[in-house]
């Protein structure tokens, strides 16, 4: 990559940030490029050169996340951590990202796009086979009893996610999710 590549990937990568930033404090509607191209310290020219659209800045970002998402999962899953550390980890990671955009902005956001509800769906069957592991390897650690098949460990688990994903922010305090997720595992757990 040449030195015009470098710095043109550099401002690309700099308008994602700044675009992520202000997701984080503001709905998507209440974004604008003026705000991205001043935050980001570039030209609203620049922006419509990298990105052409809004739409497109967003879904480009959105790609990014879903991709660090896979990437973050698979990390943990393979990590030398025990099956409950993962397990915590995952759940922290949710909770941390439940926090970081303002309103449902990725869910809103990925169906209302085809392209990107597709990636999603091939992120959710890799994410759904480092589950599967997971959960053989909770088995295989006496923390997950063997008679409850991976599928149903799955859907468990899913439900688990998307009901910590419906509460107000305010009440995931740090306790309240510690006992959330010991609650998780006396429920899976052998005894």
């Amino acid at each position: 990559m040449n030195g015009f590549e470098k710095r043109r990937e550099e401002k690309k990568k700099q308008i994602k940030i700044a675009t992520y930033k202000l997701l984080s404090n503001k709905e998507i509607n209440e974004v604008t490029i003026k705000m991205i191209a001043s935050e980001a310290m570039v030209s609203q020219v620049s922006i419509y050169n990298f990105f052409n659209s809004k739409e497109n800045l967003i879904k480009s970002l959105v790609m990014d996340i879903l991709d660090k998402k896979i990437a973050i999962t698979r990390e943990i899953i393979e990590s030398d951590l025990s099956f409950k550390e993962k397990i915590s980890k995952i759940i922290e990671i949710k909770i941390h990202s439940l926090k970081e955009f303002k309103g449902n902005f990725l869910a809103e956001f990925i169906l209302n796009d085809n392209e990107l509800l597709s990636l999603n769906s091939n992120i959710n069957s890799k994410i759904e086979e480092l589950f599967s592991n997971l959960f053989d390897n909770g088995k295989s650690e006496n923390y997950i009893s063997k008679e409850i098949d991976n599928k149903t460990l799955l859907l468990y688990f899913t439900i688990f996610r998307n009901g910590l994903s419906s509460l107000p922010i305010n009440q995931l305090e740090n306790s309240r999710i510690e006992l959330l997720i010991k609650l998780f595992f006396q429920s899976i757990t052998i005894g």
